[in-house]
């Protein structure tokens, strides 16, 4: 099926500024260049703010469990295993500096760099992951499903001269129907739109945003059971991409979420008197609005498995560089292209 049938069928406005996929003789889409060690990425970005409390720490329970396995337990859970185990875990990754805000820290994910205020996440200072792929991989198919309008730094418009305004990715705001009902909410919308990508377009770079947990600002009910419909989509997500020819054991997946959320609740109570819970307290000697973590699962030959890393190691900017060497496109950048970020080695088997 052609891109612009897809995207009606899924209904989605778009420009058409990707280009459709072609596959090299060997099968893959990449031509070897030192070769990357896998030809597909999904990022799952959880963009309405989690807090480690609730998720990795497990505080009031396991909420996620499809993603998490039980603390303190030492029975393996059987059926489903979580998902965790078919890769690595940094349970106190960071979004260390920036706004603690949604669109500034998706810009540090995307980007590779954090803005240093909110305006200036209008023009990033490195290009995005859509950028790089669609420079030094123009054959690549890349889609992004983002749960709310998005900046231009977001969109890969960026002010290196080697990357402008026409590597930028043209996503215009994708309507959502309130959920009532039967009817899925806008993160179960976004989650069928990933699974029927994957499944008819097998995406080079795949980005889904789920924001539904933003709903914390006013009601931790609401945001409990947003976390849940990530955890059940998430694992959903990944046995797509195993069931789907081409993707099966040649993906990996990074599940994030953008930032996290104040260690104290805001005055607002929901109908259960539970009080919602901001994202305020980033540069607090005692905040948490900047603690996440970091999900890496893919195949036992290029990522880790079965590996917690409970440190406090990672930081959000480190996904771009993590991706620049899973694309094998290290040499191909410009010289004065420099990340501020790290490759996530220690999440990484090493090339032999």
């Amino acid at each position: 099926m052609k891109r612009s049938e897809f995207i009606k069928r899924l209904g989605i406005a778009a420009s058409g500024a990707a280009v459709a996929p072609s596959i090299l003789p060997s099968g893959y889409l990449f031509a070897a260049t030192g070769g990357p060690s896998v030809p597909h990425v999904v990022i799952c970005l959880l963009a309405g703010g989690v807090r480690n409390r609730e998720s990795v720490e497990q505080a009031e329970g396991n909420l996620m469990p499809h993603l998490f396995a039980e603390i303190g337990s030492a029975v393996r859970q059987i059926a489903p295993p979580p998902l965790q185990h078919q890769g690595t875990l940094y349970q106190n990754f960071r979004y260390a500096r920036g706004p603690v805000l949604h669109a500034a820290a998706q810009v540090a994910v995307l980007s590779g760099h954090y803005p240093s205020a909110p305006r200036s996440t209008t023009t990033a200072v490195t290009p995005t992951a859509f950028a790089l792929l669609h420079r030094h991989r123009p054959a690549a198919s890349a889609w992004w499903l983002p749960g709310a309008p998005v900046s231009g730094a977001a969109r890969g418009s960026s002010g290196h001269p080697h990357y402008g305004v026409r590597f930028r990715v043209d996503v215009p705001p994708v309507a959502f129907s309130p959920a009532t009902g039967t009817v899925p909410t806008p993160d179960e919308q976004n989650l069928a739109r990933a699974k029927a990508i994957i499944r008819q377009q097998r995406p080079n770079l795949l980005v889904v945003h789920l924001q539904d947990m933003d709903a914390a600002h006013f009601s931790y009910a609401r945001y409990r059971t947003a976390l849940q419909i990530a955890d059940r989509g998430v694992a959903q997500l990944w046995r797509t991409i195993q069931a789907t020819p081409g993707m099966t054991d040649n993906t990996v997946l990074f599940v994030l979420p953008d930032h996290g959320r104040d260690r104290q609740p805001n005055a607002i109570p929901d109908a259960s008197g539970r009080f919602g819970l901001d994202h305020t307290d980033g540069d607090t000697e005692e905040g948490t609005s900047r603690d996440i973590f970091c999900l890496v699962l893919g195949p036992e030959r290029i990522v880790v498995q079965d590996q917690v890393i409970a440190e406090t190691r990672g930081e959000s900017i480190d996904l771009l560089p993590t991706l620049v060497q899973l694309w094998g496109i290290e040499r191909a950048l410009p010289r004065d292209l420099h990340f501020p970020g790290r490759s996530l080695q220690e999440a990484l088997v090493a090339r032999q």
